[in-house]
């Protein structure tokens, strides 16, 4: 799905400089244990400064670590964001936008499969 964690930060990756894309390698290696670290804690792991984990979690869009903690978190537990089009603390313009088009796909889907089931059933 386009909102997991893993195609937010490899759709920034080109763009991240060297050390940002360490921090985004240790990311995607260690998102299990990523959600529970303090920023100092990360920098020092990743071996990154805490101004470089900023801007790593910053590239695709979260407005700070917690933002970004809170979203590490909830794909944890649920590897995918929900296609129930909630909104969410982490929503970023990108993901309301992809929301909107999944709501509108989701709703046209389901009425083909009404209209399909109307008439096979009135033949």
């Amino acid at each position: 799905m386009t909102n997991s964690l893993d195609f937010k930060i490899k759709s920034v990756y080109p763009i991240l400089r060297q050390s940002e894309k360490k921090a985004a390698d240790y990311i995607l290696k260690n998102k299990k244990t990523v959600a529970d670290m303090s920023l100092k804690d990360f920098a020092e792991k990743a071996g990154v400064s805490q101004p470089t984990v900023m801007r790593t979690v910053k590239a695709p869009g979260f407005e700070g670590y917690m933002a970004f903690k809170r979203y590490l978190k909830y794909d944890r537990n649920d590897s995918e964001i929900p296609t129930d089009n909630a909104l969410h603390p982490w929503d970023t313009m990108e993901s309301l936008s992809a929301k909107i088009v999944a709501s509108s796909i989701h709703m046209l889907e389901e009425t083909l499969q009404t209209l399909n089931i109307k008439i096979s059933k009135g033949q």
